[in-house]
């Protein structure tokens, strides 16, 4: 569950780093890098030289992380698709406009929380 969450990740932000991914994620550093490495090692993430600070690594899925990520995201939309459809079609509105309530609601809690760690 780790690796394919940290392959979504990655997805999502392109190439990135590891301090980027232990922000993004809410997790330590050190976590994070042995689930990288075992990425890595299966040849789903490649890691590249930064081009202008050689401190940093960049990493960004490879050829065959982006067929699993995209294996990834078509079963999850086929799935919600399936339980969408279980809804009478008269509530299909409603719950998608629930659901923007929903996801707005998670976008300010990250922001409330995000903005704490900044004040501690």
């Amino acid at each position: 569950m780790a690796q394919c969450h940290l392959l979504l990740e990655i997805e999502g932000q392109g190439e990135t780093t590891a301090a980027a991914l232990s922000e993004s994620m809410g997790l330590d550093k050190s976590t994070l890098s042995r689930t990288i490495d075992c990425l890595v090692g299966s040849g789903l993430v490649e890691r590249r030289e930064h081009p202008v600070d050689r401190r940093y690594t960049l990493l960004c899925l490879s050829e065959q992380g982006r067929k699993i990520c995209a294996e990834i995201n078509q079963v999850n939309d086929e799935y919600y698709e399936s339980i969408f459809q279980m809804i009478p079609a008269e509530k299909h509105e409603e719950v998608i406009s629930c659901f923007g309530l929903l996801v707005d609601s998670l976008i300010e809690d990250d922001t409330r929380r995000k903005n704490q760690d900044k004040c501690c």
